[in-house]
């Protein structure tokens, strides 16, 4: 069986996300996740994103230019990178085959469709994912190392968790 990489713009074709095409289905969304939230304190999620290497039996250097590229050093073993997104039910929104196994979760975001998709949500209106990914106003992370001491850092943290 022959591997090809094409990137996500290859996989999504055809393919239906929900993320930011239509604004009744944004609402439904944030109204989920501010449902699973305490308090309702984090508002305007619509996604949680993160990333799974699939294991692939390790490919011939005719399958693929670079073998060495689908090796994962962190879990030792040869795959793809999967850049999926799930909705509060946990029902995928999204996925896509995004990289080879080496690269980390923010490369292979990056090369994503959703990487552009979430830059044309509404102010307000954002994906979760974990420390992997760099935080922006469409893609909030967690807090990390000394800042989690802050007490208000720890209490967002807390919230956010719920959610992904």
């Amino acid at each position: 069986m022959r591997t090809h990489m094409h990137g996500c713009d290859h996989c999504n074709r055809g393919a239906k996300i929900h993320i930011s095409e239509r604004r009744r289905t944004n609402k439904k969304a944030t109204r989920e996740f501010e449902a699973i939230s305490s308090h309702g304190a984090i508002k305007g999620c619509v996604a949680c994103v993160d990333g799974y290497l699939l294991r692939i039996q390790v490919p011939s250097s005719k399958e693929t230019g670079n073998v060495k590229a689908h090796f994962s050093g962190h879990y030792q073993a040869y795959g793809v990178n999967v850049q999926a997104a799930c909705d509060a039910n946990s029902k995928f929104v999204y996925a896509c085959v995004a990289a080879p196994g080496g690269a980390n979760d923010i490369a292979a975001f990056r090369r994503s469709k959703l990487s552009r998709i979430i830059k044309t949500l509404p102010i307000g209106k954002f994906i979760i994912g974990d420390n992997a990914y760099v935080c922006s106003e469409h893609l909030l992370t967690p807090f990390s190392c000394e800042e989690r001491l802050d007490g208000r850092k720890d209490a967002y943290n807390f919230y956010l968790s719920q959610l992904r």
